[in-house]
């Protein structure tokens, strides 16, 4: 069920694709964070945060990191693998 529903907020999630980044972060905490299962948080932890690095970022206000969990990633995480998010801990997290 969690791979359904994340599907399911992968499509919700294309609305924030449309504004800049400040309106695609505040769309996804509105919109896609609260719902999302943990499972789909899981596979989005970087630098031992446990937490989703987009939603600790922009939480924080930190809308200037890339947007995109990446194709290849979204790939891995349908069929159950680990995502590769080494590129994204370069990437300061906003204090």
């Amino acid at each position: 069920m969690g791979k359904l529903k994340s599907l399911a907020l992968d499509g919700i999630s294309l609305v924030g694709r449309l504004g800049d980044e400040e309106f695609n972060a505040k769309w996804h905490l509105e919109h896609v964070c609260p719902y999302c299962p943990e499972e789909r948080k899981r596979a989005r932890y970087v630098d031992g945060v446990d937490d989703c690095w987009w939603h600790y970022n922009w939480a924080r206000g930190n809308y200037e990191i890339p947007r995109d969990f990446g194709f290849w990633n979204y790939v891995r995480y349908y069929l159950g693998l680990k995502p590769e998010l080494d590129d994204f801990s370069e990437h300061d997290k906003a204090a």
